[in-house]
Parts: structure tokens; C-alpha cells; sequence
């Protein structure tokens, strides 16, 4: 088997999900989805599939903005920019991959 499609979902979004109704999979569910929860799953998730090149062209950009603004990136290492980054309280999300054949 090769998985073909793929999905990266910011999962900061998960509490704004909303499962379709009628269910495109599956039967339906009324149910609010709490910060940290992984969300609605298969053909329900938000966004269109990617080719692995596409997904992974997210995820380089996703990681380049770890590598600046996380704890301990770029600019953490400076006061000027540590000061910067409080003000404007920059929360960086995590992301779930998905993956369909």
C-alpha cells in the first residue's frame, strides 16, 4: 500500500470544528471538541488532501516558524527579541498529520 494523500491539520482550529451534518462518514455526532482534542477525522477534517511534495512544503514552513519563534528559537536568544515576541504573544500551534490512500 501507498498512502498517496495528506492532510496537516493545525490542531489550534480543533475547538472551531464542527462535525458536517449529514456525516460524510459514518453516522453523526453533535459534539464540541475541547482545546488539546485531536478532532474530527477521514473525509470530515478541514482542507483539501496534499501530495506528500505539498505537505511537506507545509511542514518546512511550519518548522521554520519553530525554529524562529518557539522557546528557545531565533529570536529568544535576543532580550530585544524576547520582548518582541511577549508583545505580540505569538502562539505557535502543533499539527496532526492525516493520511488517506
Amino acid at each position: 500500500m501507498v498512502i498517496k494523500n495528506f492532510k496537516a491539520i493545525n490542531q489550534k482550529d480543533v475547538p472551531k470544528q464542527v462535525c458536517p451534518f449529514p456525516a460524510k462518514e459514518g453516522e453523526y455526532i453533535k459534539h464540541q471538541f475541547e482545546y488539546g482534542a485531536s478532532g474530527i477525522f477521514g473525509e470530515e477534517t478541514p482542507g483539501n488532501w496534499l501530495s506528500e511534495t505539498e505537505v511537506l512544503k507545509v511542514y518546512k514552513y511550519v518548522f521554520l516558524q519553530y525554529r524562529l519563534f518557539e522557546s528557545n528559537g531565533f529570536f529568544n536568544q535576543f532580550s530585544l527579541g524576547k520582548m518582541l515576541l511577549d508583545k505580540l504573544q505569538l502562539k505557535l500551534a502543533w499539527y496532526d498529520t492525516h493520511a488517506s490512500l
